[in-house]
């Protein structure tokens, strides 16, 4: 087999469609780890109480990444969703195949995706590089859309910064430095800000006049205060 995605590969035993527990990776028989930002093969089993199940009658099968909240997987719109015929079903996965990864291939039915595929999903709440997403797999048959499987998958960054050296790039600025601390003098020093003991308001109408604030201990006191003078400029 020549290895071109992460392989990930479920048995999906379809008399338990709605066990939350149920999709485990057939490799290591643990929660399903998929890489992001990288091309995956998703490789599946379907099973009837354990022994290899007949796919006639089957029309299509999808495959759903859905967002999840402790461990309830959300039944709005999928964040990834990809489905397949059954022109391109392995009718003839016998279970030596499946259990030896013997053939080709030695799955029911594959799903594949793109590196920028599983990138476009939003790792916004990660931890430690990991975020859970629901796993839905569905099927159409003669009397119309019903439950194969479903589970939580998690999702991790594996650390890779791609194609490349991996050395990072230099950056460019639109202005040199010279001419951004010009800009940060002309608008927070303005020439009369000393660094670091406070801060001079420009009045908008008279130039020639402000207010200067610092933080400042008063004699005889534990706390700071915040200290204004009008100052001439």
């Amino acid at each position: 087999m020549i290895l071109q995605r992460q392989r990930i590969r479920l048995k999906l035993e379809t008399t338990k469609p709605l066990d939350a527990n149920a999709i485990l990776d057939a490799f290591l028989s643990e929660k399903v780890v998929g890489a992001f930002g990288r091309a995956w093969q998703v490789e599946i089993g379907l099973f009837d109480n354990d022994v290899l199940a007949v796919l006639t009658g089957i029309i299509s099968i999808t495959m759903e990444i859905k967002s999840q909240a402790n461990g309830v997987i959300d039944t709005g719109a999928a964040l990834l969703s990809k489905t397949i015929g059954s022109g391109t079903f392995n009718q003839l996965l016998s279970a030596d195949q499946w259990e030896n990864d013997s053939g080709e291939p030695s799955y029911h039915a594959m799903f594949d995706f793109l590196d920028t595929d599983i990138a476009a999903l939003s790792m916004l709440g990660e931890v430690s590089n990991q975020k859970d997403f629901g796993l839905v797999f569905t099927a159409i048959g003669a009397y119309g859309r019903f439950p194969l499987s479903r589970g939580i998958i998690t999702i991790e960054k594996d650390g890779g910064t791609g194609a490349g050296s991996g050395v990072a790039p230099v950056a460019s600025y639109t202005f040199s430095d010279q001419e951004l601390l010009a800009m940060f003098a002309g608008k927070l020093n303005n020439g009369v800000n000393p660094p670091g003991v406070g801060f001079t308001l420009v009045a908008d109408n008279d130039a020639t006049k402000g207010l200067k604030q610092r933080a400042t201990v008063p004699l005889g006191e534990a706390d700071p205060i915040i200290e204004t003078n009008t100052v001439n400029l």
